[in-house]
């Protein structure tokens, strides 16, 4: 025969009371059942649980209302990530997947439409945009064809709207020069800070390497050309290698 002397009842007694303290938290709370028994135990606080709670409803709306992941949500209600930052980034991230290798070149070329181009040197080009290669292509005008290699091209327009376009000179860097061949020596714009004025629909100034001052409203920006809007509405690529300056007015 075995004897209890009482054990047994007293785990029973305390289990059921600690069962019934959690089905109180439960309805006076509505904690989630496995956290109002950690509550009744002991394990965490109240408080504690409730935060919790909260935390993981904030969490829930986060990535319902802005599409996030839910690790990069609970970071941004962590207060870990800005949650305009993290926004921005992913419009940086879909703009590129749409803009990235976009070329006014290929426009051109694809248009059949004449392109009027900014030459270093301070020269410039006129005509249809033929054979394109990754580094060159011609430009066909009055039945005659010229080379132009892509890393001679500062900026562009269609040539309907070369008339409208205007710029002015930053007399510091007016003069001719060459291009600049290496990447590394290029001036370094990062693509989130061009983006940034794109995003807020900023009016920028863009300098070339050879004083010209372009003033526009940035529409897209891919890996090699930046395409801006005038006020009065004409549009001009500007080609990064060639970009010495971008500052929002």
């Amino acid at each position: 025969m075995v004897q209890d002397f009482g054990g047994g009842n007293k785990r029973r007694k305390g289990g059921g009371a600690i069962r019934a303290k959690a089905e109180r938290l439960q309805q006076e709370t509505g904690l989630p059942r496995a956290i109002a028994f950690h509550v009744a135990m002991g394990k965490t606080t109240l408080k504690e649980a409730l935060s919790k709670m909260v935390e993981e409803e904030n969490i829930d709306k986060m990535v319902r209302r802005h599409g996030l992941d839910r690790s990069l949500a609970s970071q941004v209600v962590r207060g870990q990530q800005d949650l305009d930052e993290v926004l921005q980034r992913d419009r940086l991230k879909a703009h590129l997947v749409q803009n990235i290798h976009r070329s006014v070149l290929d426009e051109a070329a694809a248009a059949a439409s004449p392109l009027w181009l900014a030459l270093h040197g301070k020269g410039e080009v006129q005509g249809i945009v033929k054979g394109l290669t990754t580094y060159a292509f011609m430009v066909e005008s009055d039945g005659k064809q010229v080379e132009v290699e892509k890393i001679q091209i500062k900026f562009a327009t269609f040539a309907q709207d070369r008339a409208s376009l205007s710029w002015g000179v930053e007399p510091s860097r007016d003069g001719s020069v060459e291009p600049i061949s290496k990447p590394q020596d290029r001036v370094g714009v990062s693509d989130k800070r061009i983006f940034s004025f794109l995003d807020e629909a900023k009016a920028v100034v863009l300098t070339t390497v050879e004083g010209e001052c372009l003033q526009g409203e940035l529409v897209w920006m891919g890996r090699w050309e930046l395409g801006l809007k005038q006020t009065d509405g004409t549009r001009f690529t500007v080609f990064r290698h060639a970009l010495a300056a971008i500052e929002a007015i």
